[in-house]
This record gives C-alpha cells, sequence and structure tokens, in this order.
C-alpha cells in the first residue's frame, strides 16, 4: 500500500489509519507470498503517544516464529515498526521504517533457508502505530510480560540502506529518551544481559567483515519502538545506520528541544493576556518578562541547531524509495544475520 495516494488529502488521522492498515496487510500478504503466514495480534492500549496524550489505542501487530526442535529454550525476537506517518506530506515510509521491514523479510528467508538449532526460537514482530509513541511495541510487551512469553533479546531494525556505518543502542541507553513515557519510573536504568552484550559483540565484530564500520556518540541512543521493551526490563537492542556527525546533531537537538520545553514550562501561559495588558504587579511583570525571555532565547537555541536526517527525512516527501540503498541495508542483514547465528548457537550467554 503506497502513502503516496495521499497526496490530495489534508491531515486526516481516520485517513491515515486507514492507509496504514492497508499497509499492515500488505506486508502480511508479502510474507504470506513467500509461503509464511503472518498471526495478526490484535490490541487495545491504554498508553501515551509522543505529543504526552494518554487515551485508548487500538491497533494490529504482525509475529512470525520459526522453532527449531525440542523444547524452546532460547528465544530471540527480530522487529521493525512497520506504520508510516507524514502520509499527508507524501511520505511513503520507505526509509522510515520500510528498509526495517524488508530488511525482516530478507531475514526469513536466511532463517528458513538454514534452519535454526535445536531449542531455539526465532520471532519476528511487525508492530503497529509505532509513529505515535510506540503503541504496539508497548502492547506487545504488555502482553508478552502477562504471559510470560517475552524473548530473551529482541533485536529492533529502524532506519537502514544508507552508508557504510552500523549504529547500536543497548538498554543501558535506554533513559536518554524521554518520548512517550507512561510514568517517571520507566527511566530508571535496566541491567544489560548477557545474551544482549554478546550479541552486541557479535554485530561488531560481524559488521567489518561485511563492510561496515560501528559509529556511535557519547549520549546517543536510537529512538524507536526497542525502547518501550527496555523499559519493562526486556533486553532490547536498537540497530540503524548512522555517521557518528548524525549521531552527535541528533544528541544536540535533543538536547536543545528538552531546554526549550523546559523553559517554556516555566512559563505560565494563562496569566500571558495580563502580562500583555500590562496588568501584572510590577515585580511580576519583570519576572514574567525574565521567562518569557529564557523560553525565546532556548527557542531560538534550538532553531539554530537544525533537524538532523533522523529528524528531517521521515513524515517529509523525501522519504521515499529511492533514498534507501538497499545493498547497504543487505549488509546489515549480513550482520544481523551472522550475530543472530553466533548466538543461536552459543552454549549460553
Amino acid at each position: 500500500a503506497s502513502a503516496s495516494d495521499s497526496a490530495s488529502c489534508a491531515p486526516d488521522p481516520a485517513y491515515e489509519r486507514r492507509i496504514n492498515q492497508a499497509r499492515m496487510q500488505a506486508i502480511k500478504s508479502r510474507f504470506e507470498h513467500e509461503g509464511w503466514l503472518m498471526q495478526e495480534q490484535g490490541f487495545t492500549v491504554n498508553a501515551t503517544t509522543d505529543m504526552g496524550e494518554h487515551g485508548l489505542h487500538s491497533g494490529q501487530n504482525l509475529c512470525l516464529e520459526f522453532v527449531g526442535e525440542g523444547p524452546t529454550q532460547r528465544t530471540l525476537m527480530l522487529m521493525a515498526n512497520g506504520h508510516v506517518g507524514g502520509i499527508a506530506s507524501r511520505s511513503s515510509g520507505a526509509w522510515e521504517n520500510g528498509s526495517g521491514v524488508a530488511s525482516l523479510l530478507a531475514l526469513a528467508r536466511r532463517i528458513g533457508d538454514t534452519g535454526l538449532p535445536p531449542g531455539t526460537r526465532v520471532q519476528l514482530l511487525v508492530t503497529d502505530l509505532g509513529k505515535h509513541g510506540m503503541i504496539g511495541a508497548k502492547a506487545f510487551v504488555q502482553q508478552c510480560q502477562a504471559e510470560g512469553t517475552c524473548p530473551d533479546l529482541a533485536v529492533n531494525l529502524d532506519r537502514l540502506g544508507w552508508g557504510n556505518t552500523l549504529a547500536v543502542s543497548g538498554t543501558d541507553r535506554h533513559p536518554l529518551i524521554t518520548d512517550a513515557l507512561e510514568d517517571a519510573g520507566q527511566r530508571d536504568a535496566r541491567a544489560v544481559t548477557a545474551l544482549e552484550a554478546s550479541f552486541a559483540e557479535q554485530l561488531q565484530q560481524s559488521a567489518a567483515r561485511h563492510g561496515l564500520r560501528v559509529a556511535d556518540a557519547p549520549q546517543w541512543a536510537l529512538a524507536s519502538d526497542h525502547i518501550a521493551l527496555q523499559r519493562e526490563g526486556v533486553a532490547a537492542l536498537g540497530v540503524s545506520q548512522s555517521t557518528a556527525g548524525e549521531m552527535d546533531h541528533d544528541v544536540r537537538f535533543r538536547e536543545a528541544r528538552e531546554r526549550m520545553l523546559d523553559a517554556e514550562r516555566g512559563v505560565d501561559w494563562a496569566r500571558y493576556p495580563d502580562y500583555n495588558a500590562r496588568l501584572l504587579e510590577p515585580q511580576a511583570q519583570r519576572e514574567y518578562t525574565q521567562r518569557l525571555d529564557r523560553w525565546r532565547a532556548a527557542r531560538n537555541r534550538f532553531g539554530n541547531v537544525g533537524m538532523p536526517r533522523a529528524q528531517r527525512i521521515p513524515n517529509s516527501p523525501q522519504d521515499q524509495p529511492d533514498a534507501v540503498d538497499a545493498r547497504a541495508a543487505l549488509r546489515v542483514v549480513d550482520t544481523v544475520h551472522a550475530a543472530l547465528q553466533a548466538c543461536l548457537r552459543a552454549p549460553d550467554a
């Protein structure tokens, strides 16, 4: 399903939802064309959006399982967000995150060809409503925790198909992402499991063999669906492609945005009409001016940082299939598959 059909439509949540429902069905059909039946996992969940609004959300995740012989002793999950934002802006969602979903399909082919070691299971999950605040991922982790079926490790693929770098965002970095928090406690530190550490090490080792350089920057974390799992104590890694310079830009963008929002929260906007009419007491008028000045200065600094690639391209007309380098994405697929095989075959991690 293509989002380009919405070119003549004004922003309309109902229309966007219909397009995304068709998109998820198209993903399901594509896997079925390869011979795999993806299970539909409908959900209705109370959750907070990326705009900080709490409410009831309904959607449908898609799941596929590969199981080795014998009782399952280790489960790894590969996941990608299937939802596209910016439909009214003519975004196709090819980079974010058609590239991740296509990589899941490529990995499914390889797993189907090679099979799995005894006692292991690999789940493939395509999440819904990711662009509204990781809603589908939140629904998944709530369900798997209630049922005791969460994977030992989840690996989330997002924004692939550009350059020759690999970016890995581990559980230790999840507190850096403040979007769509349900409560303050979700930012508490979570332990990095031995399996997660082993998979991250395998990614780094296999990246070089497949022509990728691991990039990093202090205080950088990938804002994507794996965060919802990490916040609830489920081991997860985010895998993307970005340069160290882009990561640093992303960090400065997020920090500047936080400072601007903090300054904005310091302004009592209900009192602005009285301030503007100069009805406040002189001292209160001066203090209000100072708060406004701090907010305006922070807003200007935020504007001067500029939007990094990870923020600029998604939800815009720039996100089209020709923006994705399939060969670069396949190098990530090679790297992830090699790490997956190594961790599935390891005695214990």
